[in-house]
């Protein structure tokens, strides 16, 4: 999906691989991440760390259960619910960019 909107994406096999990622290979634009990750965190926990660290990358988190406990996240990261579309995820995107 991020290809088809133009991304370069680059993806990690756990939250603490993403971290690292975040940290060494960037700049990067948006974060992409589920709340349920393997590793010792959590998407939530990542993107509240990616947001102390990066404070203008867009931040978008996905949930396939909207409705469980976010309130560690910053205020200005989306979530999206999935199973979603890639229209949604554009607007979500095209949001985060006005913030």
């Amino acid at each position: 999906m991020l290809d088809a909107l133009g991304f370069a994406a680059t993806s990690a096999s756990n939250a603490d691989e993403a971290l690292a990622l975040l940290r060494g290979a960037g700049p990067f634009d948006l974060l992409l991440t589920d709340v349920n990750m393997p590793g010792t965190m959590d998407g939530s926990v990542l993107a509240a760390m990616a947001r102390q660290l990066f404070e203008r990358l867009m931040i978008i988190v996905v949930t396939a259960e909207p409705r469980q406990d976010l309130a560690e996240l910053p205020h200005d990261v989306t979530v999206l619910a999935k199973p979603f579309y890639l229209r949604d995820l554009a607007a979500e995107i095209d949001r985060s960019r006005t913030r």
